[in-house]
């Protein structure tokens, strides 16, 4: 409550009915730090990835730049680990900082604040229907969620009990939920509140053109009390472009930020080419989760990727960049490519979740060859990426 100023009412029912595990180091019975551990299951390229939201991370202000919440986060990863956690997320207050324990952004929004009066003003094709929180409302709002994203690598496989934490959670901002049906099926949701003459959507999906139309219109509906709407969705979406004049009202921009835990469990048989045998072998830097890091082969067999740790060279070999250097410096500086490829835990996990090619983490500045990159592409295509959890 000191560190983000939450309610009372909110944290009492985080941490009863939301939280998993709290990292706490301890000054006696001081608390210095906190990392919150929230348990989800993700896809990572249709396949499911047991993984952690992390929330709540702050270190008391009287104790902050001596190097505590380092320490925590790499003990974390390692209790992760220890639990077949494949992956971790977190919703940054800063990138730059995260980028230092492996975490990158994946993906990219387009985030919305716009007038309600420059929303669509067409008549409803489909219905919309108000929901409350009953079993039925509970496997309606699933079937629309999944119908709207189950497309994207990295989304939340949610259940009927997520979308019950979901609608708790709305309730305390005296929120709402609604499902868009049109022929007999669910197309779209909203999840909802108002403040301060501002509808602020926590979530919209759409599956639809007929969706995006309605569930706009519906949004300008509210026009007579309320004055704006804000929302975000994925940048791929054309829900935005269905705006009359979208200037000055949809902004780019990254959201969370991951990083893999495991890299063997979590890309250990993901979908991949069809034949890639040959595959490739990358050097991994991850100094703060020193199990990912070494020499690691990917290759391909029946349509599934296989990931092999291979034995290390001798020690301070060109192919072994930033041996001796701090665990943040290492994450930080460009390596100068040696006999392998060398790529970061944070670009490894840009490449399993589809968010980034092997060409596109050239041009981001990865320390690979054009024949790498090529090799990668090959092995995993790049996909849509969405995520919506923010815990």
């Amino acid at each position: 409550m000191y560190s983000f100023g939450d309610t009372p009412a909110f944290t009492d029912w985080y941490f009863r009915r939301r939280a998993g595990e709290v990292f706490a180091l301890l000054d006696d019975q001081d608390l210095v730090a906190q990392i919150v551990s929230v348990p989800v299951s993700l896809s990572i390229r249709d396949a499911a990835c047991k993984a952690a939201m992390l929330s709540g991370i702050t270190t008391a202000p009287a104790r902050r730049r001596e190097g505590h919440m380092s320490a925590l986060i790499r003990k974390s990863l390692t209790l992760l680990r220890e639990k077949d956690v494949c992956a971790a997320a977190l919703y940054p207050f800063d990138y730059d900082y995260y980028r230092r324990y492996g975490f990158a952004a994946c993906g990219e929004v387009a985030r919305l604040k716009v007038e309600l009066s420059r929303l669509p003003g067409a008549a409803l094709q489909g219905q919309i229907l108000p929901l409350r929180h009953g079993s039925e409302d509970l496997r309606l709002l699933l079937g629309a969620y999944q119908a709207c994203f189950s497309q994207y690598s990295g989304h939340a496989r949610r259940d009927e009990a997520a979308f019950s934490l979901l609608l708790e959670e709305l309730a305390l901002d005296n929120g709402y939920a609604a499902v868009y049906r049109h022929d007999g099926k669910e197309e779209g949701y909203l999840l909802y509140y108002m403040q301060d003459k501002t509808i602020v959507v926590n979530e919209i999906g759409a599956a639809s053109h007929s969706a995006r139309l309605d569930l706009l219109s519906y949004l300008g509906s509210h026009s007579s009390s309320m004055e704006d709407a804000e929302f975000l969705c994925p940048l791929e979406d054309p829900l935005w472009r269905l705006l009359p004049d979208p200037r000055g009202a949809v902004s780019a921009e990254p959201y969370d930020m991951l990083r893999l835990v495991d890299l063997g469990r979590a890309m250990q048989g993901l979908p991949a080419a069809q034949s890639a045998e040959a595959g490739l072998t990358l050097r991994i830097l991850d100094p703060y989760a020193p199990w990912n890091e070494g020499l690691w082969h990917f290759s391909a067999h029946d349509g599934a990727l296989t990931v092999k740790k291979l034995p290390e060279q001798e020690a301070g070999s060109p192919s072994d960049p930033g041996a001796g250097a701090n665990p943040s410096s290492r994450l930080s500086q460009r390596p100068a490519p040696g006999d392998d490829p060398v790529l970061t835990i944070g670009e490894l996990t840009q490449w399993a979740f589809g968010c980034a090619s092997g060409r596109d983490l050239i041009l981001s500045g990865a320390a690979l060859t054009e024949a790498a990159a090529c090799a990668m592409d090959a092995l995993l295509v790049k996909q849509p990426f969405f995520l919506y959890e923010m815990y």
